[in-house]
């Protein structure tokens, strides 16, 4: 248990949420140091980046940023270890033609050490895992994950854990990967997934009295709950190096720092474990493991003024990456309006920018409705108005699914926009938020779970859908196939007779398509005139401008 703390924050980012211990004396500068006698260690935690390289140049973070910092750190600390929290295969614009190698040559080329599967690891199925893994010169753990027989993955390829040795210390570093991939990810067939809690409270001890470790780190792909459950219920973890929510996180729970990161690398944390020889005297003595005696903890943002790209590292990337992804500079279109793609402005509130893509698609593809789940728009930025590239669209619609149309009628369109809002109180960065075009919904969001949705109404004339009717529901693969919990919609399109068809493009080559074919008055109008989606009651009546 760690014994002696010591915080610092290098200015950049406030932290999100910090639960400190009252007696922490908080540093105002950086200052790292080792003094004799203690024995320290240096470690580097990153979690969730899908940009090998800042687009647009000017954007905060990317590997390529985090490869400078690096360079710099390591002159201080050259034996620094870098230590990362899940997700990098996907999403993103370039993972569409790489299937994610070119991020593991990214890994590759700044030494990573360890890294945790996130569940973006199984976006390209069982054999984009495995082509991962193969081509990864780091080992990938998680121990709450079991390959099943007659796969294409190997069980030596996931670990429970490594050991990492600095500075004569043997540190346990253990993976864990949230239950949630098996909601957000199809992988039946090749992998299951435990409970992250009962798995590391059933081996960590056997881990322990063979290993013997100086201090035990648990590097996961998890919930903040789940982390926070952790901490409480497993004893003689030191420190949780996290992931999974894309927020700046640190607290201490039960003795133990939960350290996360946000996304991107557009912050990166430099963790020092400081080891007494005197406390590890009386820890032999006692046959017990030697506490930490002090740590520090330092968070630095990769700003394009501070940390320029890294060209050499860039061009170790390209070597790797057979694609030369020149298409993706191809102009589509020209974007008449301000989109705000990053996520807490999509995720668990009404969104403009979404509706007016889902208008678009709608327009484009003559349906009556467009659904897109809040998880698959991504970008994490503002884009103002410009000329998109292709780059642009993936980085908007990154994930590799075809749109389907499904045949609805108005009493199963209004079930579907409910599910939509069952979960916006109590888990508001679901992916499963709906955003949509074409009908109104009246919603009540203090209503009960089920009883949310008041009214659907045709978003043009205001008239309640007519229940003798059905209409042509667009959507994603995912979603159709009961992605984010949505099993209601896997009914109604296995129930439908004849069965549907998806159509044969992913949801970025229609948007790029649909900038390309509208005019610029239909273009004008999807983005000025399209009228919102969202009346809310709550508790009184009030238009969805937010």
């Amino acid at each position: 248990m760690l014994k002696k703390i010591l915080f610092t924050i290098t200015l950049c980012f406030l932290l999100v949420s910090t639960t400190l211990p009252s007696a922490l004396a908080v540093e105002t500068t950086p200052k790292f140091h080792c003094p004799a006698p203690q024995t320290c260690v240096n470690l580097v935690a990153i979690n969730d980046v899908y940009e090998w390289k800042p687009y647009p140049t000017g954007k905060t973070g990317s590997l390529s940023r985090l490869s400078t910092y690096l360079n710099r750190l390591h002159e201080r600390f050259p034996k620094t270890e870098v230590l990362f929290a899940g997700d990098l295969l996907s999403p993103s614009s370039d993972s569409q033609l790489t299937k994610g190698l070119h991020m593991v040559h990214g890994l590759n080329a700044l030494g990573i050490k360890v890294a945790t599967l996130g569940n973006h690891e199984f976006d390209f199925g069982e054999k984009g895992l495995a082509n991962a893994l193969k081509a990864s010169q780091f080992p990938w753990l998680a121990a709450n994950v079991q390959v099943l027989p007659n796969t294409t993955l190997s069980p030596s390829q996931i670990k429970p854990y490594t050991i990492l040795e600095q500075a004569g210390k043997r540190i346990l570093v253990f993976g864990l990967l949230t239950t949630e991939t098996t909601q957000l990810n199809t992988i039946a067939g090749y992998v299951t997934i435990k409970d992250p809690i009962e798995t590391a409270k059933t081996l960590l001890p056997q881990w322990i009295k063979t290993e013997k470790p100086d201090a035990v780190i648990a590097l996961t792909h998890l919930n903040i709950a789940e982390d926070r459950r952790l901490a409480q219920s497993v004893p003689n973890i030191d420190v949780i190096l996290g992931g999974h929510d894309h927020h700046q996180l640190l607290q201490v729970i039960n003795g133990v720092p939960i350290i996360k990161l946000d996304s991107d690398a557009r912050t990166v944390g430099h963790l020092q474990l400081n080891f007494n020889p005197i406390e590890e005297y009386y820890g032999f003595m006692l046959k017990r493991r030697t506490p930490i005696a002090e740590w520090h903890y330092e968070v630095t943002a990769l700003t394009p003024t501070d940390f320029p790209e890294d060209q050499t590292f860039e061009a170790k990337v390209l070597e790797k990456t057979s694609e030369r992804l020149a298409r993706l500079d191809e102009v589509v279109g020209t974007l008449p309006v301000t989109w705000n793609v990053n996520q807490e402005a999509i995720r668990g509130v009404y969104s403009s920018t979404a509706q007016q893509i889902a208008e678009i698609l709608r327009r484009y593809l003559k349906t009556d409705v467009v659904l897109l789940n809040s998880g698959g728009i991504r970008g994490n930025r503002i884009i103002t108005p410009s000329l998109l590239t292709q780059r642009d669209i993936l980085q908007i619609l990154p994930f590799d699914n075809a749109l389907v149309t499904l045949t609805l009628s108005k009493a199963q369109l209004q079930a579907v926009i409910e599910k939509g809002f069952s979960q916006v109180d109590t888990e508001p960065n679901w992916g499963g938020y709906l955003h949509f075009s074409g009908v109104l919904a009246v919603v009540n969001p203090k209503a009960a779970v089920g009883k949310r949705v008041q009214a659907v109404l045709d978003a043009y004339t205001g008239l309640p859908l007519d229940a003798s009717k059905t209409y042509r529901v667009t959507m994603n693969t995912y979603l159709a196939e009961g992605g984010n919990g949505f099993d209601i919609l896997k009914q109604y399109k296995d129930a439908q007779v004849p069965k549907p068809v998806a159509l044969s493009e992913t949801q970025a080559v229609t948007l790029s398509k649909a900038f390309k074919a509208l005019t610029p008055q239909a273009l004008y109008e999807a983005t000025h005139q399209t009228p919102s989606v969202q009346l809310l009651i709550q508790p009184f009546i009030t238009q969805s401008a937010i």
